[in-house]
Formats: structure tokens, C-alpha cells, sequence
């Protein structure tokens, strides 16, 4: 995937942001939307699980809204897996979300 130029400087000041992580895990999703109870009961369960969580952020936020133009994201909720280039390595879109242990795989690697 090929970035613009604003989105990729974006991008990269989230990636420097965050540390010096190997691999990142982001969901972005609306608070106030049909799905929102089974993505925080999903949350829940991969924290409960796997004593990890990942970064969340709502596509309307600065943050979330640069995250969304960089990655052509437009279906919600969207689950990336990011090196730490900033190069998606899996991505999950829509309201069918992963298994626990598909996106622990990227937390733990």
C-alpha cells in the first residue's frame, strides 16, 4: 500500500510515538455504534486472556481520522497488525472479529 505524503508523516509520528515496539495491534471502531458491545466484550476477553490489550482509537478523533486515511479504512470496526515500518501485516475488517489467539500472535511476536 502506497501512503501520501501527509499520511505517511502522520503515520510515522504515531509509529514514534508509541515506542520501539516490534509488532502493534490498533483497533479502530465508534463508541456509539450497533457493534460497540461485542468489540468491548472482545477487548475484554483478549485482555482477560492474554493479559494484553490494544491501542483503540474512534476514526472521528486527529489521531484515529490519520490512522483511517493512511490505511484506506472505511469499514468499522477495522483491527490492524503493524510492523514497526508501519507496513500492515494482517488486517481484520467488520463486525465478524478475530479469534483471540490470530491477533495475540502479533502481540506476542
Amino acid at each position: 500500500m502506497i501512503l501520501s505524503a501527509v499520511s505517511q508523516n502522520s503515520v510515522s509520528a504515531w509509529l514514534k510515538k508509541k515506542g520501539n515496539k516490534k509488532m502493534r495491534v490498533a483497533i479502530i471502531w465508534r463508541e456509539e455504534s450497533d457493534y460497540a458491545r461485542s468489540v468491548i466484550e472482545w477487548m475484554r476477553e483478549l485482555e482477560h486472556r492474554t493479559g494484553r490489550t490494544i491501542e483503540s482509537y474512534e476514526p472521528d478523533s486527529p489521531e484515529g481520522e490519520s490512522i483511517c486515511r493512511a490505511y484506506d479504512i472505511v469499514e468499522y470496526p477495522t483491527i490492524l497488525a503493524l510492523n514497526d515500518e508501519g507496513k500492515v501485516l494482517q488486517e481484520w475488517r467488520g463486525t465478524m472479529l478475530p479469534k483471540i489467539d490470530d491477533v495475540n500472535y502479533y502481540l506476542i511476536s
